[in-house]
């Protein structure tokens, strides 16, 4: 996508400007993206998109950040003119390069695969049924450049799909979802994805039994990977160092806040649009956020940790190059507990066994927050009974965390896969969690 011309260049630029501001950093980016949506009802859609950028940014945040689209490599001293006030702002070209260079019907080619292995079992099962289902693939490749140090480079990608199916059975309608992330480039897609139809199908043919929930404090188990949108929401959040430095619920706390097996990590290096590098040029790390029941991290770019007094972190990233950067998370999970997945439903008499969660609305201020459980079963007796209407589950962080007492061995991720928005920039993010169990939570009906 970017050859080898635009390391000499970059270097070039940085090191043949007298007075460059020490920090003065240059980002470049090709990127790829690709969505592809069918369903029953509404035919196909789809939107493919390239674009190449580079950007030069001051290591003062008050400075504005100069850019431009499709660039030529000797664009990169008269970028870096501008954004020292030398010259005027170059005109911003916005289009299509021909520089993403060959390969890029790749996505596409994939996506057709993708979906005919998922939707052909579906299509099989006759009326009633109904779904739609997205592919969504990402390639982006990014070189950074900062004056007196080698430009690094880092490829990131990935390929996700997601499928909702709906039942109509007794006049009655219901939906099940299911998503999958691939991580690596299989032989065989059929095999790949083939049984994700099957699973989502025959939990939506479940979910026609489903019962109403009552309202009031229970005792609630969250599926593997589940937990994660949990610490994502209430403890990553909190724990940004800038989002933090406006007022956070947990970068004060002074007490204990978990029991001791409770470990929280963020580790960019994993799970979906994984980097190896940020998007400053700083190596990727896992830092762990909870440690012994306290808080033992916040998650940094350049400029957060020179104000803190602390090292970067590796989390500094940017929605593209026309955006600035920020910290913002990369895999946020629980690690790995001790138990088996069956220990953990042992002992509770009448509760909730969470299978799907959304974020309904989080506080990171006070730690408190609303999620959507949108699929789950009742416990009844330590034992999974029949499934529950979708309800609401009202959480308080210190509650929260501090009732967790069993977790398991069985550690998952992306079971539930959404994307980041905050400060107007969207971002991929991957969550993960073994199974855990919660002391009590208040759900609303």
């Amino acid at each position: 996508m970017l050859d080898s011309s635009w390391n000499d260049a970059l270097s070039l630029a940085l090191g043949n400007i007298p007075g460059i501001t020490p920090g003065m950093q240059l980002f470049l980016e090709a990127r790829e993206d690709l969505w592809v949506e069918e369903s029953s009802s509404g035919g196909r859609s789809q939107a493919h998109n390239r674009l190449v950028g580079l950007s030069a940014t001051p290591p003062d945040q008050g400075l504005p950040l100069v850019h431009r689209s499709d660039p030529a490599p000797e664009d990169a001293r008269a970028l870096l003119l501008t954004a020292l006030g030398r010259t005027d702002a170059p005109e911003t070209r916005v289009g299509t390069s021909a520089k993403v260079g060959p390969g890029t019907g790749k996505l596409l080619e994939e996506s057709e695969a993708a979906l005919a292995a998922t939707l052909d079992p579906i299509r099989r099962l006759g009326s009633g049924i109904g779904y739609q289902a997205r592919w969504v693939g990402f390639r982006q490749q990014v070189r950074i450049a900062v004056r007196g140090a080698p430009v690094v480079g880092d490829l990131r990608q990935s390929r996700r799909l997601r499928l909702e199916v709906e039942v109509r059975r007794r006049g009655k309608a219901v939906r099940a979802v299911g998503e999958k992330v691939l991580s690596t480039h299989p032989l065989n897609l059929r095999e790949a994805l083939g049984g994700l139809a099957t699973s989502v199908a025959d939990r939506a043919q479940v979910l026609l039994e489903a019962r109403p929930v009552a309202s009031g404090e229970r005792r609630v188990v969250l599926g593997p990977g589940i937990g994660g949108i949990l610490c994502h929401e209430l403890v990553g959040h909190a724990l940004e160092a800038d989002a933090a430095a406006g007022g956070s619920w947990l970068k004060e706390l002074k007490e204990k806040i978990s029991f001791g097996d409770l470990v929280i990590l963020d580790d960019p290096r994993r799970g979906r649009a994984a980097w190896r590098i940020d998007d400053e040029g700083e190596p990727a790390r896992p830092i762990p956020l909870v440690r012994d029941g306290r808080v033992v991290s916040l998650l940094h770019d350049r400029s957060t940790a020179a104000a803190a007094g602390a090292r970067p972190t590796g989390h500094g990233r940017r929605a593209n190059y026309r955006e600035p950067v920020r910290p913002r998370m990369g895999c946020t999970f629980i690690g790995a507990g001790r138990h088996d997945p069956e220990e953990v439903l042992e002992g509770i008499d009448d509760g909730i066994y969470v299978l799907r969660l959304e974020s309904a609305s989080v506080d990171p201020r006070s730690g408190r927050a609303f999620f959507r459980v949108t699929d789950s079963d009742r416990i009844v007796r330590g034992r999974r009974a029949e499934p529950l209407r979708p309800h609401l589950m009202a959480v308080d962080g210190v509650r929260t965390l501090s009732s967790i007492d069993r977790i398991a061995r069985d550690l998952a991720f992306d079971n539930c896969i959404g994307s980041c928005h905050r400060d107007g920039q969207t971002m991929a993010v991957s969550v993960g969690a073994p199974t855990i169990r919660i002391g009590m939570v208040r759900v609303v009906a």
